[in-house]
């Protein structure tokens, strides 16, 4: 088995994993056997492959559950930490009036993201692919799905999840968005799937994710460069570095600086926030992983949410 990176100290985040569910839910949790007709956070539970397995969704009161309603997903990284504090994805479901889903992985918070010989899960028989197709049916009878606006984002190993699924269920997906993540080789060589709208957001000191890559003898984390290009190349784009435009940099003290590129010619469109000096973070939480090297300019959650609704399919 090949290990690329240690994903997330525990002790970096002993103090995340048990961050308050945020939005205007009070608190109210709602069993599976209960129907999605109030706004509320709701757990679903489901048999996979002779597992149980779960996720929670959140219903803002701005969602009008009588017409098609999208979907935003939030995948969470290693440890399973809780993704409505970090993303505040609640927030922008309250203000937008989507539905926020925060799928729950299966073993010690990692993802079956990719070859069955190469983590952990794959090696235990996992398919993750099946879960997130499932959650989906699930999702379908529970609530009237905008099957247009299925939207996908994860963190860290979230991200290389969100990065397989764009490679295998792209077609049923509106966008995905990829934070504190840079891919594996593997990945973008197994990438059948058509082009996905994609925005992607990376820092150049990432401890868990180095800017330059890490190679291994049989699968490697490619650099942030190399990473850019083939998915500028699988989205039809031009693999041309485009134009950089700055981001105002507002909060000089914390150490980071932004920049967006916009890639040109798309089949679909593929945008990169790239941020100087930051470190494993969702950039604009209020709670970052690595304080000292946090981006403060930039609020991810929004910016993403927006490039969703622009390029539902």
């Amino acid at each position: 088995m090949t290990h690329i990176r240690p994903f997330f100290a525990w002790s970096v985040f002993a103090l995340l994993v048990l961050l308050p569910g945020c939005g205007g839910d009070g608190g109210r949790t709602v069993t599976e056997i209960n129907p999605i007709d109030a706004p509320g956070t709701y757990t679903r539970e489901f048999g996979l492959e002779g597992l149980r397995r779960s996720f929670l969704l959140y219903v803002p009161a701005s969602a009008n559950l009588s017409q098609p309603v999208p979907i935003v997903m939030v995948l969470h990284g290693n440890p399973p930490i809780d993704m409505r504090g970090m993303s505040q994805m609640n927030e922008q479901a309250d203000s937008l009036g989507f539905v926020a889903v925060y799928p729950q992985s299966w073993n010690r918070g990692e993802w079956a993201h990719a070859c069955s010989d190469c983590n952990l899960p794959g090696e235990q028989g996992i398919d993750d692919v099946a879960y997130f197709r499932t959650v989906i049916q699930v999702l379908q009878g529970d609530l009237n799905v905008d099957a247009d606006r299925i939207f996908i984002s994860g963190f860290s190993m979230g991200g290389l999840m969100t990065t397989r699924l764009a490679c295998t269920i792209g077609n049923q997906l509106g966008a995905v968005a990829i934070i504190g993540s840079i891919a594996w080789d593997w990945h973008v060589e197994n990438c059948p799937s058509p082009p996905v709208p994609t925005i992607w957001f990376i820092g150049t000191e990432d401890n868990q994710f180095a800017w330059e890559g890490t190679p291994t003898p049989i699968v490697s984390q490619l650099s942030g460069e190399d990473f850019r290009v083939a998915w500028a190349a699988q989205n039809g784009c031009s693999t041309e570095l485009p134009a950089e435009e700055p981001v105002p940099d507002l909060d000089p003290d914390d150490g980071t600086t932004a920049v967006v590129y916009r890639h040109e010619g798309c089949t679909a469109p593929f945008v990169e926030y790239k941020f100087e000096g930051m470190d494993h973070n969702w950039p604009g939480s209020p709670f970052p992983v690595v304080p000292t090297l946090h981006n403060r300019d930039v609020h991810a959650s929004g910016i993403l949410t927006r490039f969703f609704y622009d390029n539902a399919r």
